[in-house]
């Protein structure tokens, strides 16, 4: 039987793999578009819950003004601008840092999107953020159903496009994952989208990231390229076993497909030479020494810093061009609160006393200052020559687990830095919700106002990094309502989103 991998396409394969083939069953005893010219990087960062309440996210309404009509809509718009004070710079209450930190350069940079949402009920989820809507807790009739309908995440969809990575000679990893929790997900055989949708590795020690990064045949054991030699050789002679059924085929390829891109990350010579902070050539911190104490899960410095440490070794390893792509999955509270986040505040951020709220909203400004301004700082202090910023040439993108309201996903918060080289417009506080169509909500102090859908946001991204649309509709999700993912309105809602989904594969307004 021939095999259908070339080695050549194997050096494209997903990163990480063991040496040892696995168990193969058959074999036993019988008994998944903008341009520029520059390099774009794209870092996401998602935290937990949300239920921040829209007095504390946003900008005063009255400082939006209409755009235009767009969906059946009037979307509304307004420059972004902040207040200073006793050397705070405020843009909300959420989105209020140190001038030192929100610097008039880094606000200049700086996106609010107000209005796109998962028009249905998802509760908890970890893929959502960036496109696998599967990835959800099942909590509800909703989420149940999209379990048939896994997708990569779209960090995914861009580690493996040649849009993006026209060349990987110089490329250590093609994505990154921090966190206790990964949100990055794609095909158990990625450079052919075949296999189930699986969760990717995320790494926990900042340390082990810079090793894997900088010098990548320490990480994997000083493996040599004989040993994954050697493991070939096995795999070509199974390949053609009589008795390998299509199955085992198939999970025999991804596996090698991944030994293989190990094989490529390992034979990289790394010339970069990074410099940490404290000006050392590696990070003087592991993260793991964080997590490693009894206090950390309440010491909102201790997860800042957390953060912080992966965040250098990311932002140094995009410096030297050796990946391009991070996401990070925060589920740290970002408070002191000793009790139970998710019963004692989450769930009660919307009660009118607003006690639970503050905590909330001051555990959500931590996140932003902490975490979103470091990593827009870091990046922001790369140059990358004719008067330009890693950070101008990126898109760094925050957004949250639910919108207003613990659980519900209409208008969920999202805010970016960067122009990902130039293509986007920034400066921009946007509002793509359809007013007209609000709803009251017993028991909340804020209504239910559709905006638009999550799924061009996403596609708004990919077009953003270098994408067309051809390079993902249908391609990885077969769906024909254009944007990413599977479009699906709840039963809830109605018709209420047709005129979101008529506009999905467009990139968002005004951004573009």
């Amino acid at each position: 039987m021939t095999h259908p991998f070339s080695r050549r396409r194997f050096l494209r394969g997903a990163g990480g793999a063991a040496l040892a083939l696995p168990t193969l069953p058959s074999l036993l005893p019988r008994s998944a578009h903008a341009s520029s010219s520059r390099d774009r990087c794209f870092f996401a960062f998602a935290t937990w819950h949300g239920g921040v309440w829209s007095s504390n996210m946003w900008p005063a309404d009255s400082v939006l003004s209409e755009y235009g009509d767009y969906a059946g809509r009037t979307i509304r718009h307004a420059a972004l601008s902040a207040t200073t004070s006793s050397g705070t710079r405020t843009i909300s209450p959420v989105l209020s840092a140190p001038s030192t930190a929100l610097t008039d350069r880094i606000l200049a940079r700086m996106n609010l999107i107000r209005g796109v949402d998962i028009p249905w009920y998802i509760q908890h989820h970890n893929g959502a953020h960036l496109g696998n809507f599967a990835s959800n807790d099942g909590n509800g009739l909703d989420g149940v159903r999209m379990f048939a309908y896994p997708s990569p995440t779209i960090d995914q969809v861009l580690a493996w496009s040649t849009a993006f990575y026209p060349s990987t000679s110089t490329v250590v990893e093609r994505s990154v994952s921090a966190g206790a929790r990964a949100m990055s997900w794609d095909f158990a055989s990625p450079s052919v989208r075949s296999g189930p949708v699986q969760e990717r590795y995320s790494e926990n020690s900042s340390y082990q990231l810079f090793l894997r990064l900088f010098r990548p045949a320490e990480a994997y054991g000083n493996l040599t390229g004989t040993l994954v030699d050697k493991v070939a050789e096995d795999y070509a002679r199974l390949r053609g076993h009589t008795r390998l059924s299509s199955e085992d085929g198939r999970r025999l390829d991804e596996h090698v497909e991944r030994l293989f891109e190990l094989e490529r990350k390992l034979t990289l010579e790394v010339t970069c030479s990074p410099s940490f902070d404290g000006g050392g050539t590696e990070p003087a911190e592991d993260s793991h020494s964080l997590t490693g104490t009894a206090t950390h899960i309440r010491d909102p410095a201790s997860q800042v810093q957390y953060w912080s440490l992966h965040a250098e070794v990311v932002v140094a390893a995009m410096a030297c061009g050796l990946c391009r792509i991070a996401t990070f999955n925060s589920q740290d509270t970002f408070s002191d609160y000793a009790g139970d986040w998710h019963t004692d505040i989450a769930h009660q951020a919307h009660l009118a006393d607003g006690v639970a709220q503050a905590r909330l909203a001051a555990a959500h400004q931590v996140a932003f200052e902490g975490v979103f301004l470091d990593i827009c700082r870091r990046m922001e202090a790369v140059d990358t020559g004719g008067g330009n910023t890693l950070l101008d040439d990126s898109l760094v993108m925050w957004s949250q687990e639910s919108g207003p309201i613990t659980h519900e996903t209409q208008s969920m918060p999202v805010i970016t830095a960067g122009s990902a080289g130039g293509v986007l417009s920034t400066g921009n506080y946007v509002d793509y919700r359809d007013l007209d169509q609000a709803w009251d909500i017993e028991g909340f102090h804020e209504q239910g106002v559709p905006g638009l859908l999550w799924n061009q946001w996403l596609a708004t991204i990919l077009q953003a990094m270098g994408l067309d649309p051809g390079d993902y509709e249908s391609v990885y999700t077969g769906d024909e309502q254009g944007g990413y993912g599977p479009v699906y309105v709840g039963a809830r809602h109605g018709n209420i989103y047709d005129n979101a989904i008529a506009v999905a594969g467009e990139p968002l307004p005004i951004l573009l």
